[in-house]
C-alpha cells in the first residue's frame, strides 16, 4: 500500500523524465531545421554552436541515464531505485539549465534568445516527476533557473564572451545539488545551515560571471554571439513560437504519462490487496 500513495514509481520517474530530455532535443532540432532552410551566412554560427550542443546534450543524456544503472549494480539493488533516480533526474536537470545557459548567451542575451521560453519549462517538467514529499528541491531548481535569467540578462547584446566566464557558475550548480543530496537530505541537523549554503552558493554563482565578463580572449574557449533577432527575423518569430508550442507540449505529455502510470499503480495496488478464494479441503 505503501507504493500505492507515490505518484509513480522510481522507474516510471526516470523514463517519463528522459522523454523530456527527447522533447529539449526536438527543440534544437527544430530550430536547427529552421534556419538551415534559410542558408543565411549571418546566422551560421549560431547554428554550429546549436548543432555542437545537440551533441553535447545526447552523449551527456547517455552517461547520465547510465549512472543510476551504474550505482545500482554496484550496490547490489535493484536498478534505477529512488535514491539513484533522484541523482540522475537532477543531474538531467543540471545539464539542461548549463545548455540553455550558454546558448542564450551565444545569442545575444536573455531578450534576444528563442530559447527564453524554456527556462520556464524546465521547472514545469521538474515539478512532474518529483515526489510530493522532495518539493523542496523545486526551489533550489528554481533559485539556478532564476539565477541563469538573471546571468544571461547582464551578459546581453556582446559580440563574444568567454566559456571561463560561465564555467564557475556550471561548477557551483553542480556543488550545490552534491550538497544537497550528500549532505543537507541525509542529515536532520544541516537542513537550517544547509538551506543557507545553498542560497550562499547559488547567489555567488549568479554573481561571479559579472566581474568575469571581459576575460581575456584564449583560443578555443571564446565564444561569438549570433543576433538571430536582427539578422534572420522572420525565422525567428517562427521559431520562438514553436519553442514556446513545445514548451507547452512536453509537460502536457509528461502529465498524460504521470496519469497512466498512477492508474496502473492503483490497480496494481487493488489486485495486490484483494482476499484471495480460500482453497477447497485436501
Amino acid at each position: 500500500m505503501a507504493n500505492s500513495l507515490k505518484p509513480f514509481n522510481a522507474q516510471g520517474r526516470l523514463w517519463t523524465t528522459v522523454w523530456s530530455q527527447v522533447g529539449g532535443l526536438i527543440i534544437l532540432m527544430v530550430i536547427e531545421v529552421l534556419f538551415e532552410l534559410e542558408n543565411n551566412p549571418l546566422v551560421k554560427t549560431g547554428l554550429s554552436y546549436i548543432g555542437r550542443s545537440m551533441l553535447v546534450y545526447v552523449g551527456g543524456c547517455l552517461l547520465i541515464l547510465s549512472v543510476p544503472f551504474l550505482l545500482d549494480w554496484i550496490r547490489g539493488v535493484e536498478s534505477y531505485d529512488d535514491l539513484s533516480v533522484d541523482i540522475g533526474v537532477l543531474m538531467f536537470v543540471w545539464l539542461d539549465i548549463c545548455i540553455l545557459l550558454l546558448l542564450v548567451c551565444q545569442e545575444r542575451g536573455l531578450c534576444r534568445s528563442m530559447l527564453l521560453p524554456v527556462f520556464l519549462l524546465i521547472p514545469i517538467a521538474y515539478m512532474t516527476v518529483e515526489n510530493p514529499d522532495k518539493r523542496h528541491r523545486i526551489l533550489i531548481v528554481l533559485g539556478m533557473i532564476v539565477s541563469g535569467m538573471i546571468i544571461t540578462f547582464y551578459l546581453a547584446d556582446r559580440t563574444s564572451f568567454s566559456i571561463l566566464t560561465l564555467l564557475p557558475t556550471f561548477l557551483i550548480y553542480a556543488l550545490v545539488i552534491v550538497l544537497l543530496l550528500g549532505i543537507v537530505e541525509r542529515r536532520a541537523e544541516w537542513k537550517l545551515w544547509g538551506a543557507i549554503l545553498i542560497l550562499a552558493l547559488i547567489t555567488a554563482g549568479t554573481i561571479i560571471p559579472y566581474p568575469l565578463r571581459n576575460t581575456q580572449r584564449i583560443k578555443g574557449l571564446y565564444i561569438n554571439t549570433t543576433d538571430f533577432h536582427t539578422n534572420a527575423h522572420y525565422r525567428y518569430d517562427i521559431a520562438i513560437f514553436l519553442v514556446s508550442l513545445l514548451s507547452v507540449l512536453i509537460p502536457l505529455m509528461q502529465t498524460i504519462t504521470v496519469i497512466y502510470q498512477r492508474r496502473n499503480i492503483r490497480r496494481s495496488a487493488v489486485v495486490g490487496t484483494s482476499t484471495p478464494e480460500p482453497r477447497p479441503a485436501q
